[in-house]
């Protein structure tokens, strides 16, 4: 049986990382958040989330680009069992889409990601969880990005987040749509369910 790779997206405060915190407790897995802090380039997050430093919009998602991709190669490739992420590239083509990119930059980023990932589907069961806000869970954290763009119109992008025949990692993945409630508990339990975990 192969172990699951469980990516959490939505707008910010739709209670991804809430969440994500719950399955990372309650299924013994790694917890990743992307932008990772932690990790060789952890310092952009800060930079990137800050309102202190104004980037080109494609600059900018180059600079998770990078984030991403050390992950990819320090951890995703050696982890053995479950990951719960917190936010992907997903992230990047939706917030890009929201700052007005051009599109072909959007499949740049997209295939950058592709050429790193490959098709995941051989080492995980992939699950993509894009959670709409309905009701806010985690309160705003004045970001840049709530700060600059209408998180409306970002809800209304992940909308789009569907299957079509260009996979985000893997062939077999699978994308929900989960509404998230102020009840953090009916949106956990409904996550374990698609996750088809007892």
């Amino acid at each position: 049986m192969k172990n699951k790779l469980v990516i959490l997206e939505g707008v910010d405060g739709s209670g991804k990382t809430t969440i994500g915190k719950l399955l990372k407790d309650s299924l013994n897995c790694d917890f990743l958040i992307q932008p990772n802090g932690s990790n060789k380039l952890g310092f952009l997050r800060d930079i990137l989330k800050s309102n202190d430093k104004e980037f080109d919009k494609l600059a900018r998602q180059l600079l998770h680009t990078c984030s991403h991709i050390v992950d990819y190669y320090d951890l995703i490739t050696s982890i053995n069992k479950t990951i719960i992420m917190d936010r992907s590239y997903i992230s990047a083509l939706v917030y890009s889409s929201a700052q007005g990119e051009n599109n072909k930059n959007i499949q740049l980023l997209k295939s950058i990601h592709n050429s790193v990932y490959g098709n995941l589907s051989d080492k995980f069961d992939i699950y993509i969880i894009i959670l709409e806000k309905g009701n806010r869970i985690e309160t705003l954290d004045n970001s840049y990005y709530e700060n600059k763009l209408d998180l409306n119109l970002v809800e209304e992008l992940y909308k789009k987040v569907v299957h079509t025949g260009n996979y985000y990692f893997g062939s077999e993945e699978k994308i929900f749509h989960v509404s998230s409630t102020t009840d953090v508990s009916t949106t956990y339990n409904k996550i374990i369910n698609l996750l088809n975990v007892n």
